[in-house]
């Protein structure tokens, strides 16, 4: 995290990144915290880049990122939220 907010650029990747790659629950590809849970994550994934206009292998700012939900409505993210992660935030 230090890094990107020091600017440098944050690849957009598909599946496990860095901060995954630090999870004891990840077990080589996947995420077993429990049943159907990385592909929950790669649903959140895909849905949360798709809103945010960033595809797979772009390159961002952290503070583009920040700026893109601070803009987002409560609105999509009360919903994302409650549809995605049963009103709680992870």
């Amino acid at each position: 995290m230090r890094r990107a907010t020091e600017g440098e650029e944050i690849e957009v990747v598909e599946g496990n990144d860095d901060i995954c790659r630090a999870s004891p629950t990840l077990q080589g590809e996947k995420c077993v915290a429990k049943s159907g849970m990385d592909a929950e994550i790669r649903r959140m994934d895909a849905e949360t880049a798709a809103y945010l206009g960033d595809e797979v292998g772009s390159k961002v700012l952290w503070e583009e990122i920040k700026a893109k939900v601070m803009e987002t409505p409560k609105e999509w993210l009360a919903v994302f939220c409650e549809q995605r992660l049963g009103g709680r935030l992870p």
